[in-house]
C-alpha cells in the first residue's frame, strides 16, 4: 500500500516538475496570454431558485385526499479571482425542499410536522497556478465541505414525530465529508476542466455520538454496516449497543473531478455538470471498497433576462452509505432498509442568476 502512495506521488510531482521546466522556457509568451480567457479580478455570481406547491382542501369527499403545503429552493454563488497566471475558485451550494401533507394542527402528535425531501450543503474552495505557458495545465489544490443543514428523525422529518424523545438520524455535520485535493488541473478552454489527484484526503465525519451509533440490520438480523459510512464493529445481540464505533473515518486515496459548462441555441440552454470519483487506498479489498462516484447536472432554460426554468439532477454512489430500496405505496414505507446502492435526486425551480465581475480585458 505505501508503495502504492508513494509512486502516484513520485509520478505527480515528476510530471509537475517537468510542466515548471517548460514554463520558465516560455515565461515570455505566457505573460502576453494576461487577460485572455478568465478577466483578472473577482468574478462573482449567484443564483436562487424556487419551487412552491400548495394543496387545500376543505370538507373533503370520500378518496379526494388531503391538504399538502411544500417549498424549496436553490441557492448557489461562485466567485473566482484571477491575478495574472493564479486563479482562484470558490463556489457555495444548498438546495433544500420541504412538505408537509395533511393538517398542520390537531391528531395525536398534534398535526403533521413538515419533512425534508432534499437537504445538501456544499462548499468548494480551489486556488491554482498555472505550470504551463498556455495556461492550460494547473498546479491546484480543492477543498470541500459536504453536509446537510437541518436535524432530521425517522420519517424524514424536522422534529419527532413520535413524541419519544427519538433521537435524530442526521443533522449539521452527521455526517459530513471534508476532503482536500491536490493535483494537477487541465483547463484546455473555459468550458471544461479536469482535476486529477493521485493522493486525495477525505475524512468522513459523523459528529453527533447518537447518531454515529446507528446501524442497520438484514431481514434476518445479521449486520450490515452503519447509517452513515462511519465505521462500526458490530453490535451486542443483548442489549443492541453498537460496538466499535469511531465517529470519523481518515481515508487517502485518488479522486479525480470533470466540469463542464455552456450554452446553446443563442444562450436559450445552459448545461453545467460536474462528476467527480475517489478511490480510498485504505479501504481493503471486495466490494466495501468500490469507488465512490458523484454526478450532477444543471439544465436550464432561459425565460427573460437571468430568469429561467432548470432541472437539476443528482446521482451518488457510495457502497458503505447505504440507502433505502423498493417503495411500498399502500404503506408509505421502503421494503428494503438498509440496502447498497445508488441515490438519485431530481429537481425542477424557477431561478433567477446575475453575474457580476471584472470586465475582460481584449
Amino acid at each position: 500500500m505505501i508503495k502504492k502512495i508513494l509512486f502516484f506521488a513520485v509520478t505527480f510531482f515528476f510530471v509537475a516538475s517537468l510542466f515548471a521546466q517548460e514554463d520558465e522556457l516560455r515565461n515570455k509568451e505566457s505573460l502576453s496570454k494576461v487577460g485572455e480567457g478568465l478577466p483578472n479580478g473577482w468574478t462573482t455570481g449567484g443564483t436562487f431558485g424556487l419551487n412552491l406547491d400548495q394543496l387545500l382542501i376543505i370538507n373533503p369527499r370520500a378518496g379526494a385526499g388531503d391538504n399538502k403545503f411544500g417549498f424549496g429552493g436553490n441557492v448557489g454563488f461562485f466567485g473566482t479571482y484571477k491575478k495574472d497566471r493564479f486563479v482562484w475558485d470558490n463556489t457555495f451550494n444548498l438546495q433544500e425542499t420541504f412538505q408537509r401533507l395533511g393538517r398542520s394542527q390537531g391528531g395525536l402528535i398534534g398535526g403533521n410536522p413538515f419533512q425534508k425531501t432534499i437537504d445538501m450543503l456544499e462548499f468548494f474552495t480551489k486556488p491554482g497556478y498555472a505550470i504551463t505557458a498556455d495556461e492550460k495545465w494547473y498546479a491546484a489544490i480543492e477543498a470541500g465541505l459536504q453536509s446537510q443543514l437541518f436535524k432530521t428523525f425517522a420519517g424524514a422529518y424536522l422534529k419527532d414525530a413520535t413524541n419519544l424523545n427519538a433521537d435524530p438520524i442526521s443533522a449539521f455535520f452527521s455526517p459530513a465529508a471534508i476532503t482536500i485535493t491536490p493535483g494537477v488541473e487541465w483547463r484546455p478552454n473555459a468550458n471544461f476542466s479536469l482535476l486529477v489527484s493521485p493522493i486525495a484526503v477525505r475524512m468522513l465525519i459523523v459528529a453527533n455520538e447518537d447518531i454515529a451509533d446507528d446501524y442497520v440490520l438484514d431481514a434476518d438480523g445479521n449486520f450490515v454496516g452503519s447509517v452513515h459510512g462511519n465505521p462500526i464493529a458490530g453490535f451486542d445481540p443483548l442489549t443492541g449497543a453498537a460496538i466499535g464505533v469511531e465517529s470519523m473515518d481518515f481515508q487517502l486515496g485518488a479522486a479525480a473531478k470533470a466540469k463542464y459548462q455552456n450554452t446553446f441555441l443563442n444562450d436559450r440552454i445552459s448545461f453545467a455538470t460536474t462528476a467527480y470519483t475517489y478511490y480510498n487506498y485504505l479501504g481493503g479489498a471486495g466490494d466495501k471498497n468500490l469507488p465512490i462516484f458523484e454526478w450532477t447536472t444543471n439544465t436550464g432554460f432561459n425565460i427573460y433576462k437571468g430568469l429561467s426554468l432548470n432541472l437539476l439532477t443528482g446521482l451518488y454512489y457510495d457502497y458503505n452509505k447505504l440507502v433505502s430500496k423498493d417503495y411500498d405505496a399502500d404503506t408509505g414505507n421502503f421494503r428494503v432498509q438498509g440496502a447498497h446502492g445508488a441515490m438519485f435526486t431530481e429537481q425542477i425551480l424557477i431561478t433567477y442568476s446575475k453575474i457580476f465581475g471584472a470586465e475582460k480585458k481584449e
